[in-house]
Order: C-alpha cells, then structure tokens, then sequence
C-alpha cells in the first residue's frame, strides 16, 4: 500500500495553517487496482506522541477475506511500519481484535481464531486465542495460544482487554453458538468468559457467566471494564429488542476473583415514559469508558419513538449511568430521520467517545450515513461531526469532515493528549458516478489539532444538523443556534411543565429567562413536527 498522491478529504471549516506535528492527513491506496480496504478499530496514542492503529485489511481476491492489520505512525504522520497477521490453516480470522499499550511500554494484541467450516479440516475443531506482545517494529516478542473446545459450529469473540496492575491483564471473551438458523439467538447456550494473564501470558485465574439463551447480537456490543478504585469487575451487555431475552442495557458486577456481586438492566423502551426511550440500532455500534467520579460513559445510535405522535428517528445518543444503571446524564446528537429509510445517524463502529480528561469528551457520528459501507452501493455523500463535550454533556465545540464529493466512513477516534483527536476510516469518491466496489474504499487517518474545533457561537455557520444551547449554566437568556428547518422549541420545568414554546425562524434564538426560578430545565427542539435534539439547561 502506498499514501495517495491526491488528497480527497477537505475540511469544512476555515483554512488554517497548522504546524506538521499537530495536523496530518495519509491515505491508503494500492499502486495499481485498489485490492484491499482497511477498517480501522481503535487507534493507540503511545507514550512517545506516536500512534498505532489496528483494525480489519479486507482483501479482495477470488473470495473477500480478512485478516488482522496494525499500522505504526509517527507524531508527524509518517508510516513507519505496517503489518498483517494472516490466518492459520483451518482457521478463519474473528473480526474482533484488541490492542493495548500497558504501563510497562509493551503492546499486546489478543485476537481469536475460528474453525474454518468451509474447509473442514477433519485436525482443527477447536478455535483459539492469540496473544502477541509486539515491539514498536509490530514484530512478535512473545506470542501464546490457547485452544478453545468449540461444540458443533461455534465460535469465540474477543471482547476487552484491560490491565489491572503487576504486570496482570484480564481478557474477556464470548463462546456462542453459530447457528444461523431462524432465529440464531435463540439456540443452544453461550458464555462470557474471564481470564487473568500474567506477564509470562499464562492463565492464572479464570471466570465465567453463563448464559441462558445465545445472542448472536450481543457479543459485539458487551465490554467489561475494570474499575481500580474498587477492584471490581463490571461486564455491560446489550440484547437487542427482537431476542425476548434481557431487553436493553444489562450490567454485571463482579469481584476481583469474577464472583457475580449482582446483575441490573435498564430496559430499552419504545413510548414517552422514560427519559430516554430508544432502542438500539446495531450493537457493533456500543463505546463505554469509565470516568474519574466511577461512573460509565456510553455512546451508541439509536432508534427513538417520538413521545408525541410515536414517529421514529433516529440519533447518536451518548449517556451516563452510575453502577446500578441510574441515568445521571444524556444527550442526543444527529439528524431528524425515516427509520424505513437506507439512511441513518450511525456512531464510528469501533469507538464513538474517548477522552485524556473527562472534562472534554468528544463524541463522533455521522448523520444520514449509509446503513452499510462496506456492502452496499452508497450514491450520496456523508461527513462526520465530532463534538467536544464538558463534563455536564453540553457542546462547547465542534468540527465537521469530508466535502461534497466523497461518502466518509469514521470508524474510531481517539482523544490526544495535546487536547485534539485522531480519527480513522475509509472513503469513496462518488464524483465520478461508477458503480460501487468495496476495493474502491481507501483508508484514511486524520490527525486534528485541538485549535480546528470551531467554538459554539460558529458552529451554525457550518449549517451542521444540530442545535446548540448556551450558556450552560446560564442566568437571564438562554441562547439556541440550529440550521435545522421549520423549526420549534420547547423547554419544560422540572414537574414536566411548558415553561415557554416558540417557533424558530431564524439561526439563532434568544429566550429571556429572567423571570424563571433557578433549577434544572428540559428543553426540545422539533423540526417537521418530529422532536430532533433535548438536553437540560440549568438556570443559576
């Protein structure tokens, strides 16, 4: 692969000149026929400054496969190293990989192998997990296997990977059942298993929970975090609605030695009676992080029922909740949307927020994207929004990436220590109106400095689909900048009461509120009669 000599990717906002250690752009093309397409899942900030990104190489031959990719760069965008880890004969490469710098400077990758059922190798019937400890040339130092029995024709899923001090790291994986029969969650068992590793990468503590039923759906939208503070455990699940089994967000608490301490779910709802009734679109899309206050961030789309007349749209949504599931914050970001349609607000698929202090969370999503990159035909072009959140989830900036040429897919950001963010993906160029092949998506990674997200009172002029409250905390008027159309505001008291409605006529409205009390209100704004944004407002 070779960095394209044309660079496709524009920014939206101002042109500012930005020093080459702060800002880079690289794209990824093949010298002669675009063979391969990268998907990028995280993206790790070394403690030099430079940066490794891991994620899927689609490689496009006689038969589509996969197989894993870590791409090495410095601080100033220079690819220095890049390599991919084949399958094994008999084997066939899960998708879900991670990788991790320790406190000891080492990067590990863990990654889990399945039997290749096409092939029917009568020697291979169990799966495995890897583990390699690569160096900063991502050659192996260490590598370690271990053989999983799978039953029939089941599978593993790798689904975090956490240090937990003294050289100890804990791996946490689903063993599920793979048959794609009418109703795949719905057959057989399946089980989260937990290991603790330790320096020499042997296994010296192990856990489980087992299941009831299998779910397909939610092996990729689990995550177990481990909190230090408490030296506990905390495993999150998603179950999509249509299983009939644990409904919404699950949490699973759990001592040092994996004991189950107790199990809560918040049950994804469908009408007006919660705060925030939604139902999840697609559980690959899940982030969770754990803040300094030991509570847990959460980024995901969603389908929302409009609490008014029951129309669907759908959004980027970003929640707080504390250890026994109790909503403390929320916060709805994206466009006003037909659930029917091909188009949704979709979040980065490997991770949507990341923070260096939680006092500044960004949070990334893409409205009206193309319900699936990498399979489909998208005709349109599509841009992605990052937002920086305080710590109260209200935006104090914001920054908008691609142009009118291209279809833009983000699929992870990361937080930089110099206040910015790196984001990576893959693009197409829609201009010259070909018909669609996945080998025409090239991969893209873009370091953005912290001086090119735009503050609040310019966002509107970028006409991005949102709408913007402040000041938050505020005392005598509270400002609104939306470009969204045939517009309206609400904003409710704390008993649910109507305290002002309004229609919007222009970018930016101002509300005086110098008559209200002091407390907390919920505000909504509506375009074409279907709610598109809420957030609260405190009023000093």
């Amino acid at each position: 692969m070779k960095k394209s000599t044309t660079l496709l990717i524009l920014l939206l906002t101002s042109i500012i000149a930005f020093s080459q250690n702060s800002s880079f752009e690289y794209i990824f093309s093949d010298s002669v026929n675009l063979h391969q397409s990268i998907l990028f899942e995280d993206i790790i900030e070394l403690s030099n400054g430079d940066y490794v990104l891991q994620g899927d190489l689609y490689v496009l031959d006689d038969s589509m496969y996969q197989r894993m990719l870590c791409c090495y760069f410095s601080k100033d965008g220079e690819l220095k190293a890049e390599k991919d880890f084949p399958d094994e004969e008999g084997y066939k490469y899960s998708p879900k990989s991670i990788l991790k710098e320790f406190k000891d400077g080492n990067l590990y990758l863990v990654r889990a192998l399945n039997v290749d059922n096409e092939k029917q190798l009568r020697d291979v019937d169990n799966s495995k997990i890897v583990i390699n400890r690569i160096d900063s040339d991502l050659n192996t130092t260490i590598l370690k296997e271990f053989y999983i029995p799978i039953d029939g024709t089941g599978a593993i899923d790798i689904t975090s990977v956490e240090e937990i001090g003294n050289d100890n790291f804990v791996i946490c994986f689903e063993k599920f059942c793979h048959n794609f029969g009418a109703h795949p969650w719905g057959q057989g068992n399946d089980t989260t298993f937990f290991w603790k590793i330790d320096s020499n990468l042997d296994i010296v503590k192990e856990g489980f929970i087992k299941h009831s039923k299998c779910n397909l759906d939610r092996n990729s939208g689990v995550c177990m975090i481990y909190d230090e503070n408490n030296n506990k455990y905390l495993y999150y699940t998603f179950f999509l609605p249509n299983t009939s089994y644990n409904s919404g967000l699950t949490i699973y608490n759990m001592d040092s030695d994996f004991n189950l301490i107790g199990q809560t779910t918040m049950p994804q709802t469908i009408g007006g009676g919660s705060i925030i009734p939604f139902i999840i679109n697609d559980t690959r899309n899940v982030s969770y992080k754990r803040t300094s206050q030991n509570t847990t961030v959460i980024g995901t789309s969603i389908t929302t029922m409009n609490a008014q007349n029951l129309e669907n749209f759908t959004s980027a949504l970003c929640i707080e909740v504390d250890d026994d599931l109790n909503l403390i914050d929320s916060i709805h970001k994206g466009a006003v949307l037909d659930t029917n349609s091909a188009y949704l607000t979709r979040t980065p698929w490997g991770r949507c927020i990341d923070w260096v202090n939680d006092n500044e969370i960004f949070f990334a999503y893409t409205p009206h994207a193309y319900s699936m990159p990498m399979t489909g035909n998208p005709r349109k072009t599509q841009k992605c929004i990052i937002t920086k959140l305080n710590r109260e989830f209200n935006t104090i900036k914001e920054f908008s990436y691609g142009n009118d040429s291209i279809f833009l897919w983000i699929n992870t950001i990361k937080a930089t220590r110099d206040g910015g963010c790196i984001i990576a993906g893959h693009f197409r160029d829609i201009s010259s109106g070909l018909p669609y092949n996945i080998g025409d998506m090239q991969g893209i990674v873009k370091k953005i400095p912290a001086a090119a997200l735009i503050s609040v009172e310019e966002i509107s002029e970028n006409s991005f689909n949102t709408v913007l409250v402040y000041p938050n905390p505020g005392n005598n008027v509270l400002n609104i900048k939306t470009s969204l159309q045939n517009a309206s505001v609400e904003v409710y008291n704390i008993l649910g009461k109507v305290v002002y409605k309004q229609d919007i006529t222009d970018i930016s409205t101002a509300i005086p509120t110098g008559s209200w009390n002091s407390g907390i209100y919920m505000w909504k704004v509506y375009s074409n009669g279907k709610e598109a944004e809420n957030g609260k407002w405190i009023k000093k």
